[in-house]
């Protein structure tokens, strides 16, 4: 819903034609707004979003092009959008509508463009989207990243849209060095519509990830808890947070005040390389579906040091804050290697035959996740060498 109040707001509409049918064909409009302070939110709450249009001039006409300019600012940050577009009657019609969008600001720049048509079963829209983002840290106003953060984004992909529901099979997504390819889609036959993700990715920087966020203020002082797995994947925000209306159960940033919500998604995630720190894990294969919410407890694979680990993870985005469940185990672990890789240790001589990870991750992005996670390790018939510090003996 927007609210707000227009400074200046004009229209003008010229037609002519001897009857009802040659007015209306005949039909053309000029709209203009200047000095509009409006605001925005999402009807089931959340924050305000300001944002001003200093001024804005369209031409809407059933024989001629669509023309939109407008500027302004959004959380006080000033923004460009030009639109052009095909004629009312195609519209109207159900015919495909021809759309180009641009969409600048800060230091982000968005296109799209293609055709509008009505949805039919096995047809619809079809639209080419391109974002790029030079500096992520110059949107902190916008995305609520942190300012200090120097990495770049582009995203593209072709949507394509029907009755039932619209897809983007050649999803490309850059973060600084991290990398994701894939689909993202939704179904809407079903009762409650349901995503599609099936990622692949050659390399996923998670420090560099992490560094996009801030630390919020009133999040350092929160200790990370240890829980039991069932009740932690159940657990409502009715539980977990006291003050309704203050929890965060999707991703949430400035502009959107709604948040972004997947409640509903069946997940394929295919990754080759995940940087933690001097640690490099592979392999990562993951396929579950949530639901309403949650994600039950769902097999996984990955490797590391040299080592094979299986194990499930489980997800609730229904509690506060937002809570991932991971158990993982291996055989024939190097822990000295892993120890090196981490940089605790360089001369750690260390094995076990079974090694098993219980991760708790709390947060509702990285860095409040890597802050606040726990993780209790299990190791059984480890053996460890110790060398003395003076005659350097084992």
């Amino acid at each position: 819903q927007v609210d707000g109040a227009l400074g200046v707001f004009k229209i003008g509409v010229q037609t002519f034609g001897e009857t009802s049918e040659d007015l209306a064909e005949q039909l053309k409009a000029n709209i203009e707004i200047r000095d509009a302070e409006l605001q925005y939110a999402n009807p089931e709450g959340g924050q305000l979003v300001e944002f001003s249009i200093d001024s804005l001039v369209g031409h809407i006409a059933q024989k001629e092009d669509t023309l939109l300019e407008a500027e302004g600012l959004l959380l006080g940050e000033a923004f460009q959008l030009s639109l052009t577009g095909g004629k009312i009657n195609q519209l109207l019609s159900g015919e495909a509508f021809p759309l180009d969008l641009a969409f600048s600001g800060l230091a982000a720049n968005l296109a799209i463009s293609g055709a509008l048509q009505k949805p039919t079963q096995d047809s619809g829209s079809s639209l080419s989207i391109d974002l790029d983002i030079a500096n992520l840290g110059e949107l902190h106003k916008w995305l609520g990243t942190d300012p200090k953060s120097t990495s770049g984004l582009s995203l593209s992909g072709n949507l394509s849209g029907t009755k039932t529901g619209w897809d983007i099979p050649d999803l490309s997504l850059n973060v600084g060095e991290s990398v994701l390819n894939g689909e993202f889609g939704i179904d809407k036959s079903a009762e409650e519509p349901i995503y599609r993700i099936a990622l692949s990715s050659p390399i996923i920087n998670i420090p560099e990830l992490a560094g996009l966020f801030e630390e919020p203020e009133d999040d350092a002082a929160t200790e990370p808890e240890t829980q039991d797995t069932e009740q932690a994947l159940t657990e409502t925000q009715a539980e977990t947070n006291p003050e309704p209306g203050k929890a965060k159960s999707a991703l949430s940033m400035p502009i959107l005040p709604g948040g972004i919500s997947l409640p509903n998604a069946d997940i394929d995630i295919n990754l080759q390389t995940i940087r933690l720190g001097g640690l490099d894990i592979t392999n990562v294969s993951f396929a579950g579906s949530m639901r309403k919410g949650r994600l039950p407890a769902s097999p996984f694979t990955m490797s590391a040091a040299g080592a094979d680990f299986t194990g499930e993870i489980g997800f609730n985005s229904l509690r506060e804050p937002p809570r991932a469940i991971i158990n993982v185990q291996t055989e024939d672990i190097d822990l000295g290697e892993i120890a090196g890789n981490l940089g605790i240790s360089e001369e750690l001589e260390a094995s076990a035959r079974l090694m098993a990870l219980d991760i708790t991750l709390n947060g509702g992005n990285l860095r409040q996740i890597l802050n606040h996670s726990v993780i209790h390790a299990k190791i059984r018939d480890g053996e460890w060498a110790l060398t003395d510090p003076g005659s350097g003996n084992k």
